[in-house]
């Protein structure tokens, strides 16, 4: 609908208006396009190229991590209660046993557990195993895939290699062509100085990018 509504905006171009996703928007967008035959370019902006199971247990490690105090070995414990968690989301546990298992024993992703309430356990065990190579595979439209080499929430390295296998997919549109730009000392919304500033060349970048795929003419 969103989409739509700018495309029939008067001052709006209409053949050169694509998708931009941020973060799990990334998979929203990536859904979409598949869905679509009329979008010509769609941006992930530090999207996981993984399942959100595997994202939020990358996320969970790097906090983890960066706490102070902290062991290996605790930290160890913290990813593999993490890990039970999900397998009860896969067998379709419900909310009390997610929370029993979350808490025996007490670790350090208790803590990250208990954020967690009845509503959003549902949500979670139908999220977690979400795939978004496949919808990068179906892909009909140019991609670029945008990430802040430091992003403590997404794992950058793998994220870069799934995107890279879908894109040289054997059933994957020709004109589905693979952009991969990464902004050094850059977070996950491709920000630096403590989250004061957008990467240099960013916006630059970004722009020059859809431009080169819409005409060479703004919006």
């Amino acid at each position: 609908a969103a989409l739509d509504f700018l495309r029939a905006r008067p001052e709006v171009r209409s053949e050169a208006v694509g998708l931009f996703g941020h973060s799990e928007g990334a998979w929203v967008v990536l859904r979409t396009t598949t869905l679509r035959e009329d979008v010509p370019w769609v941006v992930t902006n530090g999207g996981p190229g993984t399942t959100p199971a595997v994202q939020d247990r990358y996320a969970l490690a790097t906090a983890l991590r960066r706490t102070g105090g902290i062991t290996d070995d605790e930290v160890d414990a913290a990813l593999a209660a993490y890990d039970r968690v999900i397998e009860a989301g896969r067998r379709d546990a419900d909310f009390a046993e997610a929370t029993r298992l979350a808490h025996s024993p007490p670790t350090a992703f208790t803590e990250h557990a208990a954020e967690v309430d009845e509503r959003l356990w549902e949500f979670l065990k139908r999220k977690q195993d979400h795939d978004p190579i496949p919808d990068a595979v179906r892909l009909r439209c140019p991609h670029l895939a945008i990430f802040g080499a430091d992003d403590e929430l997404v794992p950058v390295a793998d994220s870069i290699r799934l995107f890279t296998t879908a894109a040289c997919h054997r059933h994957r549109d020709r004109r589905a062509t693979l952009t991969v730009d990464v902004f050094p000392g850059a977070d996950h919304r491709v920000r630096v100085g403590g989250g004061a500033h957008l990467a240099p060349g960013y916006l630059d970048a970004l722009t020059r990018w859809i431009t080169d795929r819409t005409g060479g003419r703004g919006a």
